[in-house]
């Protein structure tokens, strides 16, 4: 086991034992503190809605709730924004004052008040119907079976929409015929875009592509720890006011 405590790294049997100890002085919501500091999770780091625990094992961040926001660990433009922030102004007590930055928030929040009242539409694609609206009705009168149809539906649908991809993963491994131009799609759609279980981005797999051909199948580790379901799922997320943006979540419909 390695592990770090107050930023290095150790090994060994006794190292694990003061990591142990140390684990044991803290306390961690909702769990048996003597089972957990035998053998604790100690995350260090994340990027986007990943994780890393201090022995580089990697997990996707589900959580939600009291004090969470899903924006993403590692969010640039958030912590810029922060930094300026608090370089300017770290409070202004609400029980004595406001701050400009409230005011343009109320300014923004107003300007899109028309857009929040329109309700968004959610659209679940498989193979066999193609993309179907939550009543189960086709969502297009053109066949959207075909995956790469079904990317072009997204591409072109013109309103703010929720497009959930269901069993789609199989489709962009190295040995699927059509994977090169699902992927060259996606990334059009979604640059950022990352493989939910490999933490790969598209263009690290256009360039695994391109290196398999005329090898073998590469094989996806797995890196995340999902169930069956969640790894064969794909939201994506279309606004009205910005380009298309992307997320990769747990889904139970």
């Amino acid at each position: 086991m390695t592990v770090a405590v107050a930023g290095s790294r150790c090994d060994g049997p006794e190292e694990e034992t003061k990591v142990q100890e140390a684990v044991s002085r803290t306390m961690v919501d909702f769990m048996q503190m003597k089972s957990f500091s035998e053998d604790p999770l100690v995350l260090t780091s994340g990027e986007g809605i990943r994780v890393v625990d201090v022995e580089g094992r990697r997990y996707i961040d589900g959580l939600s709730g009291t004090f969470c926001a899903a924006l993403g660990h590692g969010n640039g433009e958030l912590a810029d924004a922060g930094a300026a922030q608090l370089h300017r102004l770290a409070m202004a007590a609400p029980t004595m004052a406001t701050n400009d930055r409230a005011l343009e928030l109320i300014d923004e929040l107003l300007r899109q008040k028309e857009m929040w009242k329109r309700p968004r539409k959610l659209f679940v694609w498989s193979v066999s119907r193609g993309f179907v609206d939550m009543q189960g009705h086709p969502a297009a009168k053109e066949d959207t079976r075909r995956p790469e149809r079904a990317l072009a539906f997204v591409a072109a649908y013109p309103e703010g929409a929720l497009f959930l991809f269901k069993d789609f993963h199989p489709y962009l491994k190295d040995n699927a015929p059509d994977a090169a131009l699902l992927i060259r799609l996606l990334r059009d759609l979604v640059p950022d875009w990352r493989h939910p279980v490999t933490g790969e981005t598209v263009d690290e797999l256009i360039a695994a592509l391109d290196a398999a051909r005329g090898t073998a199948t590469r094989a996806f580790p797995q890196k995340a720890i999902l169930t069956p379901r969640q790894q064969s799922s794909m939201l994506l997320q279309r606004c009205r006011r910005s380009p298309i943006s992307r997320t990769i979540a747990p889904t139970s419909l």
